[in-house]
């Protein structure tokens, strides 16, 4: 069994990669920072979250379609993530508690 020589910068899992191609020079693998297709492109995403070339929104998006809602990651990243989680319920909750407050005159105008 291959040694597990790398830790996932997102999620924290060990895994096994081998260094031949960062030899090759120009490039880096996805696997010489994430163990998975999905913990990469979480890490890309934060990195231009951080850099300001995503929004709070779209960085919010990529960590839910990705299943990224109450799976654990590095502590680092917890806090951080859990927080763009949380506030994206709670932006739905206010827009949901909105439309209906505004959908109840409408509704109580046809019932006499």
């Amino acid at each position: 069994m291959p040694e597990l020589d790398h830790v996932c910068t997102v999620c924290g899992t060990q895994y096994h990669h081998c260094n031949g191609c960062k030899s090759m020079g120009g490039y880096i693998p996805w696997r010489a920072v994430a163990c998975s297709p999905e913990c990469y492109q979480v890490f890309v995403a934060y990195r231009e979250y951080k850099a300001g070339q995503i929004t709070e929104e779209r960085m919010r998006k990529i960590l839910v379609d990705l299943g990224f809602e109450g799976k654990q990651v590095r502590p680092e990243l917890q806090e951080k993530f859990d927080a763009l989680l949380a506030q994206g319920k709670t932006k739905a909750t206010v827009v949901s508690v909105e439309k209906t407050a505004k959908a109840l005159p409408f509704l109580r105008k046809g019932k006499k």
